[in-house]
């Protein structure tokens, strides 16, 4: 098999460190857009101002907040680290906080119950897209880097038989 080198990089090379480039840019955008959106961009209700009585969706964007955070770490981590088991693990990990930032807003602590909210009417849609984007990116991510755990697995066996061979002979 021909092996082609471009900038010191074998051409399987390359594309590992695309995928996970890719990613981990991918993550850590949209980790930072769950944590600072209900702060910012679609922002929450927040404390209301006659009654001074904190909102559910304060707490919610509040926890949104550290899942974000924590998804956007894993991207950096990810983004960084060459091996494809570490990377599985990240995978995992971001799989499990968009899950996590998925349940916050819809079912573990909740927006407002009126429709006519802005985090009810901004805030829930855009944290569940962007949740469930994530989720989608993870899954590919982590059928990927298994296929590619489990064909470098192969190679290492091929590699040890062969140097078994060369050990008896």
């Amino acid at each position: 098999m021909i092996s082609i080198k471009f900038a010191g990089y074998e051409k399987g090379t390359i594309i590992v460190m695309r995928n996970r480039v890719v990613f981990g840019i991918l993550t850590i955008v949209i980790g930072l857009l769950i944590a600072l959106g209900p702060q910012t961009i679609f922002p929450v209700c927040g404390v209301h101002e006659y009654s001074e009585e904190t909102m559910k969706c304060f707490w919610t964007a509040r926890a949104e907040l550290g899942a974000g955070i924590l998804i956007s770490l894993s991207g950096l981590f990810a983004a960084l680290t060459d091996s494809v088991r570490i990377r599985l693990g990240l995978t995992a990990a971001v799989l499990l906080n968009g899950i996590l930032a998925l349940l916050l807003p819809t079912v573990l602590i909740g927006v407002c119950g009126s429709t006519r909210m802005t985090c009810r009417a901004l805030s829930l849609p855009a944290l569940s897209v962007l949740s469930g984007l994530l989720i989608a990116i993870a899954i590919i991510n982590g059928v990927y880097l298994n296929r590619m755990n489990k064909k470098g697995t192969k190679d290492h066996e091929k590699q040890t038989a062969d140097d078994d061979k060369a050990v008896r002979s």
